[in-house]
């Protein structure tokens, strides 16, 4: 539920910016064409030639600045989603050396092969996954096997000594997360 408040904030902060450049956007188009009617009705004198010219230049700037404005106010951001971390056990170790702040995914078995500490240090969560779908993946070993089928799922990374790509789940190391 953390990961969502955060994802949900940080949309909330994206529409806020881009309604205001979408304000900037369209008032100063309001502004540029009212030079242009100003010029237009000769209150601001100018010869024809270069009232033509400031003319065409104010309108194609005022129609540019206010397609923009619009398109931005009624275009909507996608919120990133924050990125999950299923580890094995020396994954989730790796990511306790280097104090990984967020929530590390792990399965029964890898969390009975981390030190006490580890659950203390990190923020994990226990992930069960179904026998069916680690037996897809044993060719890689057991650890391998839970945590590939547990980040299938979850639709997440997987933090492991090696690297690679696995039916379509990242295999990266603590390193590379950084």
């Amino acid at each position: 539920m953390d990961e969502f408040e955060i994802a949900l904030e940080e949309l909330v902060r994206e529409v806020r910016r881009r309604d205001t450049i979408a304000a900037i956007l369209i008032s100063t188009a309001f502004v540029l064409f009212g030079f242009l009617a100003l010029i237009l009705l000769d209150v601001i004198r100018l010869t024809e030639f270069v009232k033509g010219v400031v003319a065409i230049v104010t309108l194609i700037a005022t129609w540019a600045m206010m397609a923009a404005g619009v398109y931005i106010l009624l275009s909507m951001p996608l919120p990133e989603m924050p990125l999950r971390i299923v580890a094995d056990s020396k994954g989730a170790v790796e990511l306790m050396k280097k104090n990984y702040g967020g929530k590390v995914y792990v399965t029964r078995q890898n969390y009975r092969k981390l030190p006490p500490k580890a659950g203390a240090m990190m923020n994990l969560e226990i992930v069960d996954v179904p026998s069916k779908e680690v037996e897809k993946y044993l060719d890689h070993g057991i650890e391998m096997a839970e945590s590939i089928a547990a980040a299938k799922i979850l639709r997440a990374k997987v933090v492991s000594d090696r690297k690679g790509k696995i039916d379509g789940v990242e295999v990266v190391r603590a390193e590379d997360l950084f």
